[in-house]
């Protein structure tokens, strides 16, 4: 996998994890550990508190797939998780530990310990996960108030985020230390990657979340990428233009999502 593909699958965990939210203004889920092999799996939750619910420690659930939703079914209820990347969904196996998803009026904290992945085509380690958004909204949609305070004020945070690719190239990518905050929609991002050289990136643009005829969407602009010293910001855009996902389009110098 290549650096700006990388990029991409980081920009689409980031606002699968906002779209979470969705309809959920009152959520608090802890120490949710996981295991999921095709087509069934389990998870635990130590803490499990959703709207029109009463709060339940020690929750279990058995996992399936449904489509490109994983559905968790329990004690606790019938619940669906919606808008992961497709590089993640289509996973054979996966295995997470020490996740936790808070979300409230002023805002939302999701935190993933680890999350490992595999299946033909290669492997997907990711560590010490997190993201972070504070504030406050007037919007009356939940939707549209998390983004508004998202967009405005944000943090994300991953250690760890290694891809190992063995179905056409054995080629393997691994990005430390990656830091994004957006403030105002301006975002910036850093990493260390390693991938045939090892470099530092940083990036820098602005995201704004608008209401469409079909729902909404978010305009990513991209002003800059760099690898080191050399400007990557053609190589990114080449790069969603080849293997866009369904629902992601460009134009230069903007990366469109379209949100259901």
């Amino acid at each position: 996998m290549s650096i700006e593909r990388a990029f991409i699958l980081f920009v689409a965990i980031l606002f699968s994890q906002i779209s979470l939210a969705n309809g959920l203004p009152l959520i608090d889920i802890q120490d949710l550990n996981g295991r999921y092999t095709h087509p069934a799996g389990s998870a635990t939750a130590s803490f499990w508190k959703v709207p029109d619910s009463a709060p339940l420690q020690n929750a279990q659930f058995s996992v399936f797939q449904e489509q490109d939703l994983f559905v968790f079914e329990g004690d606790a209820g019938l619940y669906e998780l919606k808008g992961l990347p497709d590089s993640i969904v289509k996973m054979n196996s996966l295995n997470w530990k020490g996740s936790s998803f808070k979300s409230e009026a002023s805002g939302l904290n999701l935190g993933i310990d680890s999350l490992t992945g595999s299946d033909e085509s290669g492997l997907l380690l990711i560590k010490k996960f997190n993201f972070s958004c504070s504030g406050s909204s007037s919007r009356a949609e939940t939707r549209d108030a998390l983004f508004d305070v998202c967009l405005r004020n944000s943090l994300l945070k991953s250690a760890l985020f290694d891809i190992y690719e063995t179905d056409r190239s054995n080629t393997r990518t691994t990005l430390e230390n990656l830091s994004m905050t957006v403030k105002n929609g301006k975002f910036n991002l850093s990493v260390r990657a390693k991938f045939d050289i090892t470099a530092n990136i940083k990036a820098n643009g602005k995201i704004d979340y608008l209401k469409t005829n079909s729902g909404a969407e978010l305009r990513i602009r991209l002003d800059k990428a760099k690898a080191s010293f050399l400007n990557v910001t053609k190589k990114v855009f080449e790069a969603i233009e080849k293997e866009a996902a369904e629902g992601v389009r460009v134009e230069r110098p903007y990366i469109i999502v379209e949100l259901d």
